[in-house]
């Protein structure tokens, strides 16, 4: 019988539009991305709490238009390279003001062509002092990730997993889903710690070790 040990490090989770899960909770947002060019305005913000897939949409987008992808917590200085590309500005809220500023300032004086930008919370919500720039992201457009519904537990679940080159059965995800936290971050939580048990053990996620984690967790 085949098993799934893994090695002692987790790759990078896969972007891929046909692997992106789609439902009622984010069709607005796809709806959005899949209509970039005719948004009322070069720029919108789409939000919604950890795990909803702002991320994996934001990739989406950026292949879709040849974007740009910055990541806010990382981006600290302007570059000229900007200047006429699509740009992606992921967790947009962490962003130093001033990339904010001048990345609003460039797609609206259209140096370049749309600026989409990702955050938890509505741009209302952002810790920002400069009282403009407030003022221009709360007049922007902006989009909102639903929670998720029950049906696309599974399928998230499953993506979840296969980034961590794991398979899930069916068998499993029945016995799984009732007993977590079924929020978008919770999912991410549970399939993070679940992993690290098994890697940390050098065991294979199978259903008996699965309600093993779930006793050994309870007992702790």
């Amino acid at each position: 019988m085949h098993t799934q040990i893994p090695l002692d490090f987790v790759k990078k989770p896969s972007f891929g539009r046909s692997l992106f899960v789609r439902g009622e909770s984010n069709s607005q947002v796809w709806t959005a991305i899949e209509s970039w060019r005719n948004w009322q305005t070069s720029i919108l913000t789409i939000y919604g709490s950890k795990g909803t897939g702002k991320t994996h949409l934001a990739h989406i987008w950026c292949e879709r238009t040849k974007a740009i992808y910055l990541d806010g917590e990382d981006t600290h200085h302007i570059t000229p390279i900007w200047q006429n590309n699509a740009i992606c500005l992921d967790n947009a809220a962490q962003a130093p003001e001033i990339i904010l500023f001048s990345l609003i300032n460039m797609a609206l004086n259209g140096d370049i062509p749309a600026l989409l930008m990702c955050a938890q919370d509505k741009p209302a919500f952002w810790p920002i002092e400069l009282s403009d720039l407030q003022s221009r992201l709360r007049s922007l457009p902006h989009v909102e990730i639903l929670p998720h519904g029950d049906q696309m537990i599974g399928p998230i679940l499953r993506k979840l997993f296969a980034d961590r080159d794991r398979i899930i059965q069916t068998d499993m995800l029945d016995y799984i889903i009732p007993r977590i936290d079924r929020s978008p971050s919770g999912l991410i939580d549970f399939v993070e710690a679940i992993d690290l048990y098994a890697r940390r053990k050098k065991i294979d996620l199978t259903r008996g070790h699965t309600i093993r984690f779930f006793q050994e967790t309870a007992a702790n």
